[in-house]
């Protein structure tokens, strides 16, 4: 099974949820999705325009759709360790893991139970 360490969360696709040792919150299907997106290019860029084609995979998605997504995500993602938000907006171009997050952002692999 695959999982993700972003800052205090290890982040467990499969499971739908996110973890920090102490508290599991389980996440919805788009959250998790929207996750794996920026999980596995920790970092980088997304586009609104990515994010419609991998997650909603339809050609038009209203701005506010993405948005509430976006928000959702950054409110499960709050944790006292960290100090802002994982998820940074770049103006006009899109979304990203934070720098820091980006370090900390690993691929953990881990035999299936």
């Amino acid at each position: 099974m695959q999982t993700f360490q972003l800052g205090p969360w290890t982040f467990i696709p499969a499971d739908f949820s996110i973890y920090d040792g102490d508290k599991r919150t389980e996440l919805e299907p788009l959250l998790c999705k929207l996750l794996q997106c920026f999980a596995a290019s920790p970092g980088a860029i997304v586009s609104r325009q990515q994010l419609v084609e991998t997650i909603w995979q339809q050609s038009y998605v209203d701005d506010n759709a993405i948005n509430r997504a976006i928000s959702e995500l950054r409110k499960a993602l709050q944790h006292p360790k960290l100090p802002q938000s994982p998820i940074k907006t770049h103006h006009r171009k899109g979304y990203s893991l934070l720098p820091a997050q980006h370090r900390a952002a690993k691929l953990l692999t881990q035999p299936a139970p």
